[in-house]
């Protein structure tokens, strides 16, 4: 981010963001059994914890004020936990918390969490039948947000997914 020509900033910060994750395998409980975690931690670069959060209103990832660069601050955490009922049938368990500190005061910040379950069935190699529900909440940190939207932001996604992989 750079204050530009003319801002009488003489200023100049990179945006950044470090994450990591490791995925664990449970023999213990099944074959193709595992949990996984990963965490990511950005400032100035917000789409590496969230790329769809410009979905739900407007992601800034510096803001010129003050006379310098005010960078957000962006960090999120998930895990997962994959089990195999049998050699075709396995479920997925996900979920997710995510927090938005936006570079222009509080007017933008929130939190997300997000949670999905899914159920697939594989018949035969490169065949996926599934069935997959999502449940997501923003919580808006201040009521100028009301611009955007009417309070905070629940949704609740089902959807049936046939994939052929060739």
């Amino acid at each position: 981010a750079s204050g530009g020509v003319g801002t009488g900033i003489d200023d100049s910060k990179l945006g950044w963001a470090i994450g990591g994750g490791v995925t664990v395998n449970l023999p213990m409980l099944g074959a193709s059994d595992a949990i996984s975690l990963q965490a990511v931690y950005s400032k100035g670069a917000a789409a590496y914890v969230s790329p769809n959060w410009s979905d739900f209103t407007p992601v800034y990832d510096f803001w010129v004020g003050g006379g310098s660069i005010h960078q957000t601050v962006a960090w999120g955490v998930a895990g997962g936990l994959t089990h195999g009922w049998t050699k075709t049938l396995t479920s997925n368990l996900n979920a997710s918390y995510a927090a938005f500190d936006s570079a222009d005061t509080a007017v933008d910040d929130f939190k997300q969490i997000d949670l999905q379950a899914n159920l697939v069935w594989a018949p035969v190699s490169g065949l996926s039948i599934g069935a997959e529900v999502d449940y997501r909440k923003i919580d808006l940190s201040s009521a100028a947000q009301a611009k955007y939207r009417t309070g905070d932001a629940d949704a609740l996604v089902g959807m049936i997914r046939i994939q052929r992989d060739f």
